[in-house]
């Protein structure tokens, strides 16, 4: 879950990786919170 989470950061799917956190927070809270550090430091998408 982690490293998938890490991999939809990487493709600036911010969707698919919150959900990834939300999942992996039920699992290990830790490993989650890594994970939502990353998400939150990915780039605002602008249209």
């Amino acid at each position: 879950m982690l490293y998938s989470g890490y991999a939809y950061t990487e493709l600036n799917n911010k969707e698919a990786a919150l959900e990834h956190y939300e999942a992996l927070k039920k699992i290990n809270e830790r490993m989650a919170n890594n994970l939502k550090k990353k998400i939150d430091a990915m780039p605002v998408k602008t249209d």
